[in-house]
């Protein structure tokens, strides 16, 4: 026989704490992209995607970060026209930030570059 547990919240025993699910950290930020002009096709926590140029992207969260040090990891699909593209933090991103993630694609002749398909996620505490 088949169970269903329908729940509206669930709550630490004082009754009002979050529960706490795992010991290990979670995804707390993802996104899924094109490369020129983006479109999201996938997101979670993201508010919005800047353009800002050619291989250079802002992440705005919709919930911040507790502080900069989340951990973010992007990757980039490879395009025939172009090659390969790594994701690296900006070049002009000086400020580890709660609120957003810059990160460029530089592809195989350093240039700044924009992948086919670009995913990004962070894990770490919200505020």
């Amino acid at each position: 026989m088949t169970s269903i547990l329908n729940v509206d919240t669930i709550a630490a025993k004082d009754g009002t704490s979050p529960v706490g699910l795992l010991k290990a950290d979670t995804i707390k930020f993802r996104a899924m992209h094109s490369g020129d002009s983006p479109t999201v096709d996938d997101s979670l926590n993201l508010s919005s995607l800047d353009d800002i140029s050619a291989g250079n992207y802002r992440y705005n969260f919709t919930n911040n970060f507790s502080n900069g040090f989340y951990t973010p990891s992007a990757l980039s699909t490879e395009d025939a026209s172009i090659g390969y593209v790594v994701m690296y933090y900006s070049r002009n991103y000086s400020t580890r930030a709660s609120n957003d993630l810059e990160l460029n694609g530089i592809d195989h002749g350093n240039q700044y570059d924009d992948g086919r398909w670009t995913s990004v996620h962070s894990s770490g505490d919200l505020a």
